[in-house]
């Protein structure tokens, strides 16, 4: 399993754990004093300079211990494993999509273009002249400039209001995240956001959906959920399965969707060809997705769940995320802020206790902080 150190990466831990499975992890980041999740039986690290450095390390890795199953979690390591799927699958079981498949996702240009050709509505990409001319024309426009490849996290995401702005912007994004895309701007609060979590079989049969509706996010601008409660909304998992029928999908996928507050039309605002970083959202909410993933990989016959597999209205929090969001709103509205949080924070209080039943990579990635931030203050 990758990405073992994240909060994904430790819930799934914990779930494959409890189902049974001796679970080994690779991440990029090695563990101050060798700390690791108590679920975890081993850890190795893998190179971070570049994606083929990442590639052939985690090659090496499965090459050497010869796991059953491979679980990519993270971006990276669902994109390696895919551009790897050959080579890997004569060492291990793999679900991942297919190369074609997982470019098409990757790339938001290719996915927003492949929606518009199946008739699912998606965020509006613009091209630089149109997007020029618009801005020009509009001073109350406001257009988003982001990665063209999937970065998460919303890395990158500029909102621009001037032919300026975006010339800037664009400058930023090239500087560091590679090519830009400039995408229409769909108005609505953290409400109006939505996603939908699906996990195919090897065979390119949907299994298992999870939907939620955000309550906060991180940044305010859109980003990682904060606050969320698990929804039923079939809808939106239909409006989105075309595009993975389209491309024989498998393995997992997340669907970031916003409901236009100006006409109520749900908008694809991008694909995600991973598990999300709220993966322990769906286990709180009794969708034992990292099961049913190495399942799926090992093909067992897993029947489809029936829609919705899961607590309804469950409400998730990340508690340092949502540290930081009140941070920002203290700074500047005041204290008017707080009460909601603190409700929030009780009503997701469980999400919470579930962390600290594996204390020691929170404790690892506390000490892990400090020591760079004195490495940094030293320099």
């Amino acid at each position: 399993m990758t990405n073992a150190t994240s909060d994904a990466g430790l819930s799934a831990a914990r779930a494959l754990a409890r189902a049974g499975y001796d679970v080994s992890s690779a991440d990029v980041v090695a563990m101050p004093y060798g700390v690791k999740s108590r679920f975890i039986s081993a850890h190795h690290v893998l190179a971070n300079g570049t994606a083929d450095a990442y590639a052939a390390s985690l090659l090496d890795v499965v090459d050497r211990i010869r796991p059953e199953v491979l679980l990519p979690l993270g971006a990276q390591s669902t994109l390696g494993s895919a551009a790897l799927g050959e080579r890997l699958s004569a060492m291990t079981a793999l679900n991942v999509p297919d190369r074609e498949a997982i470019a098409v996702a990757n790339d938001k240009s290719a996915s927003m273009a492949s929606l518009d050709a199946l008739g699912i509505p998606c965020a509006q990409v613009h091209l630089y002249a149109d997007a020029v001319t618009a801005l020009s024309g509009d001073p109350a426009l406001t257009l988003v400039v982001k990665p063209r490849a999937n970065v998460g996290a919303a890395r990158g995401v500029r909102y621009v209001r001037t032919p300026g702005e975006l010339d800037d912007a664009i400058a930023a994004c090239r500087a560091t995240y590679g090519e830009e895309l400039i995408q229409e701007f769909v108005p609505g609060g953290p409400e109006t956001m939505k996603t939908v979590v699906l996990l195919y079989s090897r065979d390119s049969r949907l299994v298992a959906a999870f939907t939620t509706t955000k309550k906060r996010q991180w940044p305010t601008t859109g980003g990682l959920t904060v606050v969320g409660r698990s929804t039923r909304d079939e809808a939106i998992v239909e409006l989105v399965r075309p595009f993975f029928e389209h491309w024989k999908w498998k393995g997992p996928a997340e669907v970031e969707i916003k409901r236009d507050a100006r006409t109520g039309v749900h908008k694809v605002i991008e694909i995600n060809p991973r598990f999300p970083a709220y993966f322990r959202f769906a286990d709180r909410c009794g969708l034992d997705l990292a099961t049913i993933a190495v399942r799926l990989a090992l093909k067992e016959d897993v029947a489809p769940l029936d829609y919705p597999a899961y607590r309804v209205g469950v409400t998730y929090v990340n508690p340092g995320l949502l540290m930081k969001s009140a941070g920002w709103h203290v700074r500047r509205t005041g204290m008017a802020e707080v009460p909601r949080i603190i409700t929030e924070f009780g009503a997701g209080f469980q999400c919470a206790v579930d962390m600290l039943r594996d204390p020691l990579p929170l404790l690892g990635r506390t000490l892990g902080d400090l020591k760079r931030r004195s490495g940094s203050a030293k320099n």
